[in-house]
Order: structure tokens, then sequence, then C-alpha cells
């Protein structure tokens, strides 16, 4: 099944268009997706929530016949990825979810973990959906596309998409800044045991009782000491990830 993060090649801002389309589609069409799918199986079902994802969305069978769509929003990549489980955005709610992938991105970042690891999730979330630029441009676009005259019903959707897009592109970048963290640790505990094993020798070369016959020796140990620690410390920069 497709994810949202199969879209994603960079987690910063510096992304390219393909990218940046790649993330409309991957997390915002991933969230209405999942949203209309949870109304499958409600007794008492929300037709204006279904009329208000089903404007937004559509299938890849309906892009290939607009071929300014597959030009701006749906590059080569995506569609290799792409096996039949992706819904696309629709080209009227394209450019809006495009700033909100923006604001999303920049809500939080890795350097959000690092500041506020306690509480960086649910301070991202509350600035994203703080926008109200963004909530007034998604009304408008849900009263001029869909059948769907209740503001109350526009914004229950925005209430139910907007998380689901924090919290998987959040998620991912959370993801990602864990993986370096504990290569990182690795590592630093790697070097320090390294260290302590050749100081460990080195105290031992020492304590030994220095004869004439010895003297040579202790020095060929302190050598061979230094030489494990150095090719210890090549292999660490071999394995490191980028």
């Amino acid at each position: 099944m497709v994810q949202p993060y199969h879209f994603r090649k960079r987690f910063g801002n510096d992304l390219t268009l393909a990218e940046e389309a790649g993330e409309v589609n991957g997390f915002v069409g991933w969230s209405a997706q999942s949203a209309s799918g949870l109304l499958d199986f409600i007794h008492d079902i929300d037709f204006d929530l279904k009329l208000i994802y089903d404007c937004m969305t559509m299938y890849e069978r309906d892009a290939l016949n607009d071929e300014e769509y597959i030009k701006l929003y749906y590059d080569t990549n995506m569609a290799m990825l792409n096996h039949g489980g992706l819904t696309l955005i629709t080209k009227p709610f394209f450019p809006w979810a495009k700033r909100l992938m923006k604001t999303v991105r920049d809500a939080f970042t890795k350097d959000s973990i690092d500041r506020n690891p306690h509480d960086c999730f649910g301070r991202s979330e509350k600035s994203v959906m703080s926008d109200e630029a963004l909530r007034s441009d998604f009304i408008l676009l849900c009263q001029k596309h869909s059948e769907v005259e209740s503001l109350d019903s526009i914004n229950k959707a925005y209430e139910i998409i907007v998380p689901k897009v924090c919290h998987a592109r959040f998620g991912s970048v959370f993801r990602q800044w864990k993986a370096e963290n504990v290569i990182k640790h690795e590592n630093v505990a790697l070097r320090t045991k390294l260290k302590a094993g050749a100081d460990k020798k080195r105290k031992s070369a020492e304590s030994a009782t220095v004869t004439p016959g010895l003297a040579t020796a202790k020095k060929a140990r302190k050598e061979e000491a230094e030489s494990d620690v150095a090719e210890a410390n090549v292999n660490i920069e071999n394995t490191t990830c980028e």
C-alpha cells in the first residue's frame, strides 16, 4: 500500500517542484482518502464531509486525461511508485494544499525536536491550526467547488484533514531524527569503549616492571594499542551514515 513517506526525498524545506507536488499528493491526498474511508464505517454517514473529500481528490485515471495536471503536479517518480493506492489532490485545491505542506514543514523540523523534545508535536500542530488564512481559503474553496454550504461541516472537515497531515509529516521527520541520533549515540559509545580499552592496555604496560629485556616489548605494546585505536577510528568513520 502506498504511504505518504514514499513520495518525499528530503526532509528540509529546499524541495524541488516535483518533490513539493509529491508531498501534496502523498500527505494531503492520503489524509483526505483516509478521512473519507473512515466514513464508510459510520452508520449515519455525514454526506457533507463525503462531498468535501470527493471534491478535493481524484484518482490517477482522472489525472491522466489532464496534460496540465501531469506536467505540473504528477511527476514520473510518483507515477512509477503509484500502483493504484494513491489519491491525488484536484487542481483547484492544489495551490492551497501546497501552502498547507509548506506551513507544516516550517512548523516542525529536526530542530523543533531538539529545542522542545517533550511537547514539540503539540506546539507545532497548534501553530499550523492557528493559521486563519489557510482555514479561510479552504472554506472558500469548499463553498465554490462542493455543494456544501454549512460552515460547521467545512470546519469539521478541515479539523480532520489538517491534523492528519501534521501527524504524518511530523512522524516522518521524527523517524529520521531518531535514526540519526541512534547512529550518533552508538558511534559515541563505541569510541568511548575503544578509548577505554586502549587506556587499559597502556596502563597495564606502564605498570609492568621494566627490565633490560622488557623495554623494547613495552614500546611495542604501546605502538600496537595506538595502532588499534587508529584503525578502529577509521572503521567508524567508514560506517557512519550520511
